[in-house]
């Protein structure tokens, strides 16, 4: 039970947490019911679905399943930034199942926020909830860098940091070869790490010592290692044509994995060669050991990295 605008008892709806707390913004006088933190959370959970466009759907995925329960089934049309501001690009619908999932999302959202307004007009309150669009503060995908308002219309901007359209092209088309490979940089990682603890335990678990995982481990490292200098090339080389707020979001989490990921890269290097100079040493298990442990904890800073972004 609350008092209603008219000062008369008034019913919550389903008595809800949820409208309890609408009520007591409400009543409080808060002249902005959805504020700065309620956007951060919406636009952190829009971005959980990753980028707009996914190259990496392939025939035969359970994607052909999702695809005919959508009305509409064939391209996708998505708004994407443009020279001239939004632009509609037509999209493989396979390839734009992130963004269909995305708007699903939004579209529930939406139906909430709807049934919000209705409870605060019938209390008789002024105020009104809405969210931001899914373009504003992106970190990842096709609008971000973009400068957009929450309306979703693209902020002006002023003479001589207008962002170039070439390289937001270059930026968007490195960076999805940059997911595209991290997935595959994901796999190699962990098939080394799979294959060194069996090579560390046929060294010094067992009496035989046969040597047969040696080769195969030593290749998948040069290979491992080789992708992740030719992906973290992509990144580098995307160009950054708008300034972002250094800030704890996903994007940032992504970096830190990833940079904590090459120290592990690196360190792997120097004691693989380490390790194997060892041999014949009392200390080379020790080594060896080291150098496992070491797999492990890259292999979870990539598995972060990669999480974040494409999860």
């Amino acid at each position: 039970m609350a008092v209603g605008a008219d000062g008369t008892a008034a019913e919550f709806d389903g008595d809800i947490g949820v409208f309890r707390l609408i009520y007591q913004r409400a009543a409080g006088g808060e002249e902005a019911l959805m504020d700065a933190d309620d956007d951060v959370v919406f636009v952190d959970a829009v971005e959980v679905f990753g980028f707009d466009v996914d190259g990496c759907a392939a025939d035969g995925s359970p994607v052909n399943a999702v695809e005919g329960m959508i009305d509409g089934a064939g391209d996708k049309e998505l708004f994407q930034p443009g020279a001239g501001g939004v632009a509609i690009q037509s999209i493989a619908l396979r390839n734009a199942m992130n963004a269909v999932t995305r708007n699903a999302y939004a579209d529930e959202c939406t139906t909430f926020i709807t049934q919000f307004n209705r409870f605060i007009e019938n209390e008789g309150f002024e105020y009104r909830f809405a969210l931001p669009s899914q373009r504003f503060n992106r970190g990842i995908g096709s609008w971000a860098g973009v400068a957009v308002n929450p309306q979703g219309e693209i902020i002006a901007p002023t003479v001589g940091d207008a962002p170039d359209a070439e390289d937001l092209r270059l930026r968007r088309k490195l960076l999805t070869w940059h997911q595209g490979l991290g997935l595959g940089l994901l796999g190699l990682e962990l098939a080394t790490t799979a294959v060194g603890q069996l090579n560390y335990r046929d060294k010094f678990g067992t009496p035989a010592n046969t040597g047969k995982w040696r080769a195969p481990h030593a290749a998948l490292a040069i290979a491992t290692t080789a992708a992740f200098a030719v992906n973290a090339g992509f990144a580098l080389a995307a160009p950054a044509p708008v300034k972002r707020e250094w800030k704890l979001d996903r994007v940032m989490v992504h970096r830190i994995a990833l940079f904590t990921a090459s120290a592990g890269m690196l360190t792997q290097v120097g004691l693989g060669f380490y390790t194997s100079s060892r041999e014949g040493y009392v200390n080379q298990r020790q080594m060896a050991k080291t150098h496992l442990y070491v797999g492990y904890g890259t292999l979870a800073a990539i598995l972060t990295g990669v999480g974040v972004i494409v999860f």
